[in-house]
């Protein structure tokens, strides 16, 4: 008896806990809705819309819905599962914009979710002008209550209004910029004739026109040629032009853009050369005359060339008359081109002639020259007060060039004692007047040089130089060696005897060349009493060298013993 007590009251209690829970999800009502609920996109834009549930109250594991949108007017873009209150997803968020829906199916474990929550999001993007509704289909959402009651009571949809972009306010296009490939500077003048205009075409212009002519303020009419970004012309004839050019958009036309291009293709009209001397063919520095017009453009400048020289310009200031450089005697060409501003120019050509002023002339010159032992002598006539220009070459190649002055009577000399290497050189002269005017060369005479010395290199010595470098030289070497002795007697000894040795030598061969010059001016005939002096001062000058140098080798040995 006591048994079956128990037994029922426990059946009691089973029977009023499940009583409980049953009345506790028996008056819950969860809802499904969307937010935001409405609101008004553009074409183009995309907007988030959040799927969401409310519990009210009740503990909540598990929805699921279809959401179906108007395929038309909407497509989704992306959906997120950023802050969703489900943490399992037994059906992930899917889309399909061919059929304009999303489904999903989601849960929480025990024990549920209680309250408003975020599901997961749509990124939506407005496709086309309409209300676009969105809805759902299918939709549940489970109680936490053990056995899955669907408590769902109330579902929200959406409506969004898509509507167009506005138009943006349109203002007339700027006056475009033109520029020319073949004429770049409105202000030249250009031989080309075949002018070429291009400019800027934006997306939104739906117009272009143009007109090309001589007037500077032309205006294009109001209807397009075509829509184009160059225009080329060909054949123009010469003169000043004008290209207009205005460009429309749907405000309307802008204001008209000017540009000028200049074209000239004829050169200047023809002319002539003269040449004045003033009566003196010898003139070195005669006037031309020139002088032309050009009827579009205008002259720019000239160009002058003389026979094979450089040409040099001028503007045309410069000329009539225009008196020329100096030149030398001969005949040169001279031609002259005239050129117009555009580039087109016009030559004319004549023949100079210039005559040579008297040919100086050589008298005296030493056919033999003892270079540091004689003076170089040459005397001659020309016309008085003039300049007389003497050339010594050696194998055409110009050595030296002297100038001296000719007197009342036209007598002019010339002399000096510098040194030359030996060889067979030539001499010759001309004149220059004060008015620059030069003659032409004189016969070229042979001098024969004779280096009365040495020649080292581009240096060159005569015997009197050498023997003073020498004596100061030993001495020198003296004092060094004697210091040497002196300070470290052992350490030197070998070097000391081998710079004797090297002094001695030296000397020696210096004393066998100057030796054979004596000798040759001794078997020369005939020496002059100048050269007898030199010969004896330089057999006078080697002895005493000799000896001082004998004296201080004697010394050095003395001390090495």
């Amino acid at each position: 008896m006591k048994l079956s007590t128990l037994k029922l009251q426990l059946l009691v209690l089973v029977a009023c806990c499940l009583l409980l829970v049953a009345s506790s999800t028996e008056g819950a009502e969860a809802s499904l809705f969307l937010s935001p609920g409405s609101g008004e996109y553009q074409i183009g834009s995309t907007f988030l819309v959040r799927v969401k549930v409310n519990s009210n109250g009740a503990p909540i594991n598990a929805a699921k819905a279809k959401i179906l949108f108007p395929r038309g007017l909407l497509e989704v873009k992306s959906v997120s599962k950023t802050d969703s209150i489900f943490t399992f997803w037994p059906e992930e968020p899917i889309f399909s914009n061919s059929r304009g829906e999303v489904n999903f199916q989601g849960g929480v474990p025990a024990p549920g979710f209680t309250g408003v929550g975020t599901i997961f999001a749509i990124n939506f993007r407005a496709k086309k002008v309409g209300q676009a509704k969105v809805s759902f289909s299918e939709a549940a959402v489970l109680a936490a209550d053990g056995r899955g009651t669907d408590i769902l009571a109330f579902i929200q949809g959406a409506t969004f209004s898509i509507t167009e972009v506005p138009p943006e306010i349109v203002e007339a296009p700027a006056p475009p910029k033109i520029s020319s490939p073949t004429h770049p500077k409105e202000n030249l003048w250009y031989q080309n004739p075949d002018p070429k205009f291009q400019w800027k075409v934006s997306p939104d212009i739906i117009g272009v026109s143009y007109k090309f002519d001589q007037s500077p303020f032309s205006i294009p009419g109001a209807v397009s040629e075509e829509v184009v970004s160059s225009k080329s012309y060909e054949g123009v004839e010469d003169g000043s032009w004008y290209f207009h050019l205005r460009i429309q958009n749907k405000a309307g036309w802008s204001r008209t853009s000017h540009y000028k291009v200049q074209i000239d293709t004829t050169p200047p009209h023809p002319f002539d050369v003269v040449i004045d001397n003033q009566g003196d063919s010898t003139n070195p520095r005669p006037f031309l005359y020139f002088e032309t017009e050009d009827d579009l453009s205008g002259i720019s400048h000239y160009e002058i060339k003389i026979g094979e020289g450089d040409t040099f310009s001028l503007v045309r200031a410069q000329t009539s008359p225009f008196q020329l450089p100096h030149q030398a005697p001969g005949s040169y060409k001279i031609l002259v081109k005239a050129i117009d501003r555009a580039g087109n120019f016009r030559e004319a050509a004549t023949l100079l002639n210039v005559e040579s002023i008297l040919i100086p002339k050589i008298l005296i010159y030493p056919e033999t020259y003892i270079a540091g032992e004689e003076v170089f002598y040459v005397e001659g006539t020309a016309l008085s007060n003039v300049t007389v220009i003497i050339f010594f070459k050696r194998n055409d190649k110009l050595i030296k060039k002297w100038e001296v002055g000719s007197d009342e009577n036209g007598i002019w000399l010339f002399s000096t004692d510098e040194l030359f290497k030996s060889g067979n050189y030539t001499i010759s002269a001309r004149s220059k007047d004060e008015r620059g005017a030069i003659s032409d060369s004189s016969p070229e005479y042979q001098v024969k040089v004779i280096l009365g010395g040495i020649s080292i290199g581009p240096w060159i010595f005569t015997y009197r130089t050498l023997f003073l470098i020498l004596i100061i030289l030993t001495a020198l070497i003296m004092a060094i060696i004697i210091y040497l002795i002196l300070s470290k007697k052992r350490k030197v000894e070998k070097e000391t005897r081998e710079a004797a040795d090297s002094l001695k030598k030296t000397f020696n061969d210096l004393k066998k060349k100057i030796t054979k010059r004596i000798e040759r001016l001794d078997f020369r005939p005939g020496l002059s009493p100048k050269e007898k002096i030199i010969r004896d001062e330089l057999i006078e000058i080697l002895e005493r060298s000799e000896k001082i140098v004998r004296k201080e080798i004697e010394d050095i040995e003395k001390e090495l013993e």
